[in-house]
């Protein structure tokens, strides 16, 4: 969620200011926890509005995190080859879930139901809004 460029409010870094990091680090630091307390005001928005019990809640990345290949950087994909900047699967591959209690209308989701987990959160966010799930597993290429 947190990206370049690397800037975030004082309020942010000063949790982290007594850790032994770089300034960098500490900065991103910051940027995570200002993406959590906007996802918490997001969510008390939601609750108080009546709406939470209906929402998918949905994280993804477009890449793994930059390594060396795109400069210093600190971050590491380790088990996966390279990062950010590289075809490497470490470039290419990155966390991401799905939460809230709209996720009890499609059970539990796990790692085996599809060789690439945006092709299973797909199928998943479909059943959410009303659609359905095919029993039959089968792989990315079959879509």
């Amino acid at each position: 969620a947190v990206h370049s460029p690397a800037e975030v409010p004082d309020e942010y870094v000063r949790p982290y200011e007594a850790n032994e990091w770089t300034d960098r680090r500490k900065t991103y630091a910051g940027m995570i926890s200002a993406v959590d307390e906007g996802i918490q005001n997001v969510t008390d928005a939601l609750k108080s509005k009546g709406m939470w019990n209906d929402t998918l809640v949905i994280f993804t990345t477009d890449n793994g995190g930059p390594t060396e290949s795109c400069g210093v950087q600190g971050s590491s994909n380790f088990p996966l080859r390279g990062g950010k900047c590289t075809v490497w699967q470490g470039g290419t591959t990155g966390d991401g879930f799905l939460s809230g209690p709209a996720l009890s209308k499609i059970g539990i989701l796990t790692a085996d139901e599809s060789d690439a987990a945006n092709v299973a959160a797909a199928g998943s966010i479909a059943v959410v809004a009303g659609g359905y799930r095919h029993t039959q597993k089968k792989r990315a290429a079959d879509y």
